[in-house]
């Protein structure tokens, strides 16, 4: 998964603001002025409303992400919480918030800040569990394939695979099953079986690949 770092300076900074080098992306998004300047891009691409329209967002991820343009309106799917085919500024404030904890490594600070916010949001209002494709849609947005999340899954815990399927998904096991497959993500850039070439190449202090 690519992320396109200047894209997210220009919404997070804003115009003529000084860079602050020793906080990540994800940290500026969350403080006074990253949110300011966040939801003034969110209105400017809303054209007068309170809502991003599709066509929109699917411009936004295209130029933020390296997502196809399926897997773009899937994401837009799943951050649609009023099922509008639009995005509100909550939802377009969480989903930066996943893309700038992937470009700064720090997706388990993410879990931690806004886990219960993508629970609720994967829930969509009908259930207080999840479904094993409605547990999956996180790892999807972070460019984790499925089976790589669920082997990351049974390699840390005591679950088969068939019961991992099968059995609805709680908000503690959510958070749970998440922290683990998330620190090997931010730590080594893959949640699957890697080398100590891999290790060097995903060291912490790298970032996801500027597009």
């Amino acid at each position: 998964m690519k992320v396109n770092l200047r894209l997210l300076e220009h919404i997070i900074l804003g115009p003529n603001i000084e860079d602050d080098f020793s906080k990540t992306h994800f940290d500026r998004l969350h403080t006074s002025i990253g949110k300011r300047n966040t939801f003034a891009y969110f209105k400017e691409k809303c054209n007068g409303q309170n809502q991003m329209d599709e066509n929109a967002a699917t411009l936004f991820l295209r130029e933020l992400t390296s997502l196809n343009d399926f897997e773009i309106l899937d994401v837009i799917d799943l951050f649609d919480s009023s099922y509008s085919g639009t995005l509100g500024w909550k939802s377009f404030h969480l989903l930066v918030a996943a893309y700038a904890a992937l470009a700064s490594r720090q997706t388990v600070k993410f879990l931690y800040k806004h886990g219960s916010d993508m629970y609720e949001l994967l829930c969509r209002h009908t259930t207080t569990v999840l479904d094993f494709e409605q547990f999956t849609s996180l790892g999807f947005v972070f460019g984790i394939i499925e089976q790589d999340l669920v082997q990351s899954i049974l390699k840390d815990f005591k679950v088969n695979d068939k019961r991992l399927r099968e059995q609805p998904v709680d908000e503690e096991h959510f958070k749970l099953y998440y922290y683990t497959t998330l620190k090997k993500l931010d730590l080594y850039g893959t949640v699957t079986e890697y080398t100590a070439e891999d290790l060097l190449k995903y060291s912490p202090l790298c970032a996801c690949t500027i597009s």
